[in-house]
């Protein structure tokens, strides 16, 4: 899974991208517009690498799912005015580094260390001083196709019907349906603070989530 960003802007709407595919017959890429975002000057496209569908074995060990560690190609097509055309291309020039998210996983959630977070990571005002080189990898052996499919979107918001604390410090914000989505909140927290939020479909007899 992934999210392209270019001069700080967010590339499409598309999330838990690309969907799952047996990476050694075939592996799905995006593709976007990006006129809107390209600027005179430096440009510089970001990309942050999950885990997804790819590499499983933080949780299933070296038995489970997993082609291996996270991995992308990337490549920005530029068509300038006189019709000719220029092609930036991944490789070993590019640099790399751990970003804030430390831990994703299908099934074990996501690890965000806010302290770590740069929000001009994309941007030519990001500090990248300490970034390494990118490394190249073998591909997984799949053909490299464009995704057919529809992207999975963002549609809605649906706001909690209902609070209730079952436990001291523990909070249970009830939708009141069965959906799929991210939780959004606000915290006022010193530097340093641990939020774990957890998800469920139904809750035990004392008001607690049943553990899934």
């Amino acid at each position: 899974w992934h999210e392209a960003w270019l001069n700080g802007q967010r590339l499409g709407d598309g999330v838990l991208e690309p969907a799952q595919t047996d990476y050694e017959a075939r592996v799905l890429y995006a593709a976007h517009d990006v006129t809107e975002h390209v600027r005179a000057g430096d440009n510089v496209l970001g990309v942050w690498v999950g885990d997804g569908w790819y590499n499983q074995d933080r949780v299933w060990g070296q038995k489970g799912l997993s082609y291996g560690q996270p991995c992308m190609v990337a490549q920005l097509e530029i068509v300038h005015a006189d019709g000719s055309r220029t092609e930036i291309v991944s490789d070993e020039t590019w640099q790399a580094s751990p970003s804030a998210i430390t831990s994703s996983n299908v099934y074990q959630g996501e690890i965000f260390d806010a302290t770590r977070h740069d929000p001009a990571w994309s941007t030519s005002a990001g500090e990248t001083s300490s970034w390494a080189k990118a490394n190249a990898t073998t591909v997984p052996g799949g053909r490299l196709i464009a995704s057919p499919l529809p992207p999975c979107r963002r549609l809605r918001t649906v706001a909690v019907q209902d609070w209730t604390e079952p436990k001291p410090g523990v909070y249970v914000a009830n939708f009141g349906q069965n959906m799929t989505g991210w939780a959004k909140l606000r915290v006022h927290a010193t530097p340093g603070t641990k939020i774990t939020l957890r998800f469920s479909e139904s809750l035990t007899p004392d008001g607690s989530i049943e553990p899934s």
